[in-house]
């Protein structure tokens, strides 16, 4: 299997309480619900802050990963994103701002949640389906420093090489194969041991290196479980037009390659990349 494409389906009213009691529904949005396993986070927990503003940051995703039978530890598998509503404190690359918690368990029971927390994003349902193998197969030819662009010249047309932004152009059309997904998943045993060559990057610059990613505490490496595109912001329900609403090229998550155990606090901090593009380099 390769790369499996994530898209935002609006909740509609009735079935927000059924969504949320639901562990093994993912979502963009909404209140966090925490496994029954793990403890309910307090208001002024330190990994709920961002690490700038230190206030309470928002639930961006609730993604449903569970791990293969030969981790039973973790079959039920819960990553969370968790996001600061303030753009002004958003960084490049390793963002302060931006948090993702791992929880795990042997059963899907979670904490009850209520979905009338004034704080949080539009309510969404992930659903899920493979990227298509037309898209996987033209994967090498999109993969180029320079877009062709055509020119015209005494009538005549010809293709001629521009200098641009190499990573934007396949990005670009990448996304134009399915202009709506709004997540890109990559840990399957087909993926797992190149997904950080398979991700999909906005921009030339600040591809974070393979070397760059750190191991996790338990001291196994991390490998690329996710992206979040841009098109997830559309979800959020947010002003998208005040200057410090929330922004992103891609978002990449990297995550524990063991799924190891938890220990007595419930969750394991994991890594986001946060990749920012400059509409002044597009090619277009």
């Amino acid at each position: 299997m390769g790369v499996i494409l994530g898209y935002a389906e609006p909740v509609g009213k009735k079935y927000i309480q059924a969504t949320l009691r639901d562990a093994t529904i993912s979502r963009l949005g909404g209140p966090m619900a925490s496994l029954a396993s793990s403890p309910i986070l307090a208001e002024d927990d330190e990994r709920l802050l961002c690490a700038v503003c230190k206030k309470r940051m928002r639930l961006f995703l609730q993604l449903f990963a569970p791990e293969s039978d030969e981790r039973p530890h973790a079959w039920m598998r819960v990553l969370y994103l968790l996001t600061c509503v303030n753009g002004k404190c958003a960084k490049q690359g390793w963002s302060p701002s931006i948090k993702v918690l791992r929880s795990q368990s042997t059963t899907t029971d979670l904490h009850p949640v209520s979905s009338q927390e004034d704080e949080q994003f539009a309510l969404n349902e992930i659903v899920s389906e493979s990227e298509p193998a037309d898209v996987a197969s033209t994967k090498e030819k999109e993969d180029k420093k320079h877009a062709a662009v055509l020119v015209e010249n005494d009538g005549s047309e010809k293709y001629t090489k521009v200098k641009g932004d190499g990573a934007f152009y396949k990005f670009s059309k990448r996304l134009q194969k399915a202009p709506e997904q709004v997540l890109r998943y990559y840990r399957t045993e087909q993926l797992l041991a190149s997904s950080h060559e398979a991700a999909l990057w906005i921009a030339d610059a600040q591809q974070l290196a393979d070397k760059d990613i750190p191991a996790c505490a338990c001291g196994a490496a991390r490998s690329l479980e996710f992206q979040m595109m841009p098109t997830a912001i559309s979800f959020l329900g947010q002003d998208e037009t005040k200057q410090d609403s929330i922004d992103y090229g891609v978002l990449n998550v990297y995550t524990c390659n063991e799924a190891c155990r938890l220990g007595n606090e419930g969750y394991a901090e994991e890594v986001c990349w946060r990749q920012e593009y400059d509409m002044r380099t597009s090619i277009f």
